[in-house]
């Protein structure tokens, strides 16, 4: 029989193949395995995790069924929430509970990952539109008038592997918050609590609404409608409490590391490349963060470019690859055929010249997804996928030779552990292309990455891994004391029942923090910290606790938050 560990590996290569093999015949195998899991010890005890709930409802449904016989009722119910439930698990999620004529999806079991509320709503929008493509056939082919669907996301910390669902048991404010919101959305809408608004400001076009009154929660909660994504997003970072600026603590000597790794670059005139590595929250986007605005500081002149992988396209030949242009070039997602193509040919142009430029824009383009096959310089190898796929990878390694004749040039790459393979060889054949050249490439994944390519870059010798641990706990009080910061002296009870649950992770570290705000623990206000014989009332209860009177309280300035997006100008250096 197969131990624990062969289990869960089985089951990661099933979660990988979601969207390439029918999902009723994974969905049975990964039963299987599962049970087979589950047969080996008892469950996992009861845990807290940061999440993001979704619950979604057939508006109007008991109108829309009514004259038929249970049979088909039973057949068009769950026929549709099969088909709204894929854009769920396309995104990472996962259909905790089928509710009649709805269904519960959490994002973020059985780790939180610091872009779940963009996932959630990704495929909260897409069940939308599957939605309006389902209505249409209702009406077409059995006269049936009127699907629609609402939907309701919330996200903060619950409760799991807790009662009779075991760890499909999802409880806590969140989860009663997002059920809320479902039932107050318009149909054909996607509502959303401030809580996730915090993580996705700046991705998304939203509708602020009105607060709305919410059974169970005392004063009213601020709402919006999620209206589709932005054409080109940028990400408001959230560090700490809103309003306060952090230092980022506990990671000095990763910090040394990069910087040790640019001046090597910029010195030698040599590639090197650096990948951090750590779980979910570990503080490998803040790394990248912290480097970059590092390197703005330095005196000499390097050209940035970036690219981040998506869930969503880890499927897509070289997506992580076009993301990297799509960056520099300043394409956005509704920008017509035309204009991309003038976008790259401009791009290239800067750095090629007249004469090579349009037809490597061309090939690199189409290699990156966008339709060139009307051009002369692709229409003659549409025939060979591989020559055409070697000749387009050329010219993306001499437009980044080109690059780092000007200047030296660092790439950031985020969220590697979803990259597309294609991508991630592409990403080592520039690396072999340009060992000559002053470049640095420096990526951030989970560890999953490298069980799906264990030994990706590993025979370079100017390659590194930086694994990224956990928090020392003294170095987790340091940040709690540093998101505080106006608070003065942290009681030390507090301090330590933050870092106690956070268990060395910085990203629980400040959601803790504004939950325990949120929920009244810790109060908002002009005066100093109060703590004396109040401590007291902080106690290690299951979360969501009951509402508690404000044990401590630090001052705050209190102003709208304001985000402004730079929109990055036609692939020029920066």
């Amino acid at each position: 029989m197969p131990d624990r560990r062969q289990l869960e590996q089985a089951i990661a290569v099933q979660e990988s193949l979601r969207g390439t093999i029918d999902d009723a015949i994974l969905d049975a195998t990964l039963d299987a395995l599962r049970r087979q899991l589950a047969a080996l010890e008892p469950p996992p005890a009861a845990r807290r995790v940061q999440a993001t709930l979704l619950f979604l409802d057939l508006a109007g449904h008991t109108g829309l069924i009514q004259g038929l016989d249970p049979e088909e009722i039973v057949e068009v119910i769950d026929r549709a929430l099969a088909r709204l439930a894929q854009p769920v698990r396309r995104h990472g999620g996962r259909i905790v509970r089928y509710q009649g004529d709805g269904f519960k999806a959490a994002f973020g079991l059985p780790t939180a990952q610091e872009n779940d509320p963009d996932h959630a709503i990704r495929a909260a929008l897409e069940i939308v539109n599957e939605a309006t493509r389902i209505a249409a056939e209702l009406e077409a082919e059995r006269g049936l008038p009127g699907f629609q669907v609402r939907l309701g996301i919330d996200t903060g910390l619950v409760l799991i592997g807790e009662g009779a669902e075991g760890e499909d048991s999802v409880t806590g404010l969140p989860v009663n918050l997002a059920a809320r919101l479902e039932g107050l959305a318009e149909p054909g809408t996607v509502l959303i609590s401030h809580h996730t608004y915090q993580h996705v400001r700046g991705v998304f076009d939203m509708q602020p609404l009105p607060p709305i009154a919410v059974r169970g929660f005392p004063q009213p909660v601020a709402v919006y409608r999620v209206l589709r994504p932005k054409a080109r997003s940028f990400r408001t970072r959230r560090r700490g409490v809103e309003g306060v600026e952090t230092r980022m603590v506990g990671r000095d000597a990763e910090i040394a590391v990069l910087q040790s790794h640019f001046y090597a670059v910029i010195e030698e005139k040599q590639a090197r490349s650096m990948v951090i590595v750590g779980e979910a929250g570990l503080g490998k986007s803040r790394l990248l963060y912290e480097f970059e605005n590092w390197g703005d500081l330095q005196p000499v002149n390097v050209q940035l470019y970036r690219g981040r992988a998506r869930l969503e396209t880890q499927h897509l030949p070289f997506g992580l690859l076009r993301d990297v242009f799509v960056f520099r070039c300043g394409i956005y997602d509704d920008d017509a055929p035309p204009t991309v193509r003038d976008k790259l040919v401009t791009g290239f142009r800067s750095l090629l010249g007249d004469d090579a430029a349009e037809m490597a824009a061309h090939r690199v383009g189409h290699l990156l997804g966008y339709d060139f096959s009307a051009s002369p310089h692709v229409r003659p190898l549409l025939g060979d996928a591989r020559a055409l796929r070697q000749t387009a990878l050329q010219h993306v390694a001499a437009y980044f030779r080109a690059a780092t004749v000007r200047a030296p040039l660092v790439l950031l790459l985020e969220d590697l552990h979803w990259a597309d393979d294609s991508s991630l060889d592409a990403i080592g054949f520039l690396l072999s292309a340009l060992r000559d050249r002053p470049l640095l490439v420096v990526g951030a994944a989970r560890p999953s990455l490298y069980e799906r390519r264990p030994e990706w870059l590993a025979d370079r010798p100017a390659h590194r891994r930086l694994d990224l641990s956990l928090l020392a706990d003294d170095a987790s009080g340091q940040l709690v004391a540093e998101i505080l910061q106006k608070a003065g002296p942290v009681p030390d009870r507090l301090r330590d029942l933050i870092v106690s649950r956070a268990e060395g992770n910085p990203f629980y570290v400040e959601e803790l923090i504004k939950m325990l705000i949120e929920q009244g623990v810790i109060e908002r206000s002009g005066g100093a910290g109060e703590q004396g014989s109040r401590e007291k009332e902080i106690t290690p209860a299951p979360l969501p606790p009951a509402p508690l009177r404000p044990i401590w309280s630090f001052a705050r300035r209190v102003g709208k938050s304001t985000s402004t997006a730079s929109t990055p100008s036609t692939c020029r250096r920066r």
